[in-house]
């Protein structure tokens, strides 16, 4: 089973993933952060035994505009850790700036969505974290 991890400020964007990938029928399991420094800690492993208490997430999903730590600044932090550089990032924002979209994926993320979507962009969205979580399962 892949896990995603989502990155969001926003709960109904939980609750909304959570029935579409039921809906889906796939093996996926989400898992809910809302904000950037709850993503790091989820993605910390533990000083005294070096694990994690969860599995590390196949896909990470990523606001980019949230308190406290936005994704830009997870998106630099999961640069400097190497046992975290084959996990893809998608980042879906209400922000259809340019160059928001060219930082991120100067950064290192692997897609860009806008929010909020219609039925045809969230269908776009579900079919990358299907096969990049998929893909991550496999490597």
């Amino acid at each position: 089973m892949s896990t995603i991890l989502l990155v969001d400020d926003d709960d109904s964007l939980s609750l909304l993933l959570h029935l579409a990938i039921r809906r889906s029928g796939r093996l996926i399991q989400l898992s809910y952060v809302g904000d950037g420094q709850e993503a790091v800690a989820y993605l910390t492993p533990n000083a005294g035994t070096g694990d994690i208490n969860h599995p590390l997430p196949s896909l990470i999903l990523l606001d980019l505009k949230m308190p406290r730590m936005n994704g830009f600044e997870v998106l630099e932090w999961k640069r400097t850790q190497p046992r975290l550089e084959k996990i893809p990032v998608i980042i879906w924002s209400s922000s259809s700036l340019a160059q928001d979209k060219e930082r991120a994926l100067q950064l290192g993320a692997t897609s860009y969505f806008v929010k909020p979507m219609e039925t045809e962009g969230f269908v776009e969205l579900l079919k990358a974290l299907e096969t990049y979580s998929l893909v991550a399962s496999v490597s």
